[in-house]
């Protein structure tokens, strides 16, 4: 088992290497965003990490939300399209949080020996950006009748189809 809570008994490039031949195994990852409105797994350096990994591995990779999260997240998706749109484009892993400062240090030291924190926070705001527009295009199927959804519906195609031109610069 790979636990970083005991990072300090092995170096990075072991973590480096077991945690992504455990993932490239394994072959897939799930991301609970918790909660959705300030997902935590956006701001913690490890996780920007560990999706970073699944992606340079190939595995595939899904995001899950609690049942109450996922009916919550349909209304403000179409209340609050821009702001969770601003939460993805923001990502940082330089500006990320670590439990310990040695573990950051670590993390991105290896990013930038791999790639750069630039690329890094690309792909995962890409691969964030990818299931909103995914989720999105979902939801604005669906077509909910109701005066809480006038918004989502009248505006989110057009919206999606600004995002899908983002993700195809």
């Amino acid at each position: 088992m790979v636990n970083q809570h005991r990072s300090n008994e092995r170096d990075f490039d072991w973590w480096n290497t077991s945690f992504r031949d455990c993932v490239r195994s394994i072959g897939h990852t799930v991301l609970v965003l918790h909660p959705y409105r300030d997902p935590a797994p956006l701001r913690r350096a490890w996780c920007l990490w560990e999706i970073h990994s699944t992606k340079v591995t190939g595995a595939a990779f899904d995001i899950a939300l609690s049942k109450d999260e996922e009916d919550n997240f349909e209304v403000d998706l179409g209340y609050n399209f821009h702001w969770m749109l601003e939460k993805v484009r923001s990502i940082d892993v330089k500006r990320a949080e670590a439990t310990k400062p040695e573990d950051k240090a670590m993390i991105l030291a290896n990013i930038e020996r791999e790639s750069s924190m630039q690329s890094l926070n690309e792909l995962v705001s890409s691969t964030m950006k990818t299931w909103l527009l995914e989720t999105g295009r979902r939801a604005s199927k669906r077509k909910v009748v109701d005066y809480l959804y006038k918004k989502f519906n009248d505006d989110m195609p057009r919206l999606l189809d600004k995002l899908e031109e983002e993700l195809a610069r």
